[in-house]
């Protein structure tokens, strides 16, 4: 693995954590508060990104359909759909990114 492989997963771990510590705060408190919504979908972006760049150098070791649908890019999702993200599909790219 290559230093910068090493440096883009430990941002995506990292980010991938920030996205955990914002879902803890609720349902309620991303229904009720502008900025959480926003910041959420930062984190999309963020891991869309850093997932396209794991994919590019080492396509075979991040084949799993996960990935590919972490790097797609979307235009803004309603909030369900990044509530869903955020709760179900990032939690599952964080397994994934552990076993990989």
């Amino acid at each position: 693995m290559t230093d910068r492989t090493e440096r883009w997963r430990a941002d995506l771990t990292a980010t991938l954590t920030d996205a955990a510590t914002l879902v803890s705060r609720g349902r309620a408190a991303f229904d009720s508060d502008l900025a959480l919504p926003l910041a959420c979908e930062a984190i999309c972006n963020r891991v869309g990104d850093l997932a396209k760049k794991l994919i590019s150098v080492d396509p075979a070791r991040y084949a799993e359909p996960i990935w590919t649908l972490a790097a797609r890019n979307y235009p803004r999702p309603d909030v369900e759909l990044l509530w869903n993200t955020m709760t179900a599909d990032l939690p599952a790219l964080a397994a994934a990114l552990k076993s990989a």
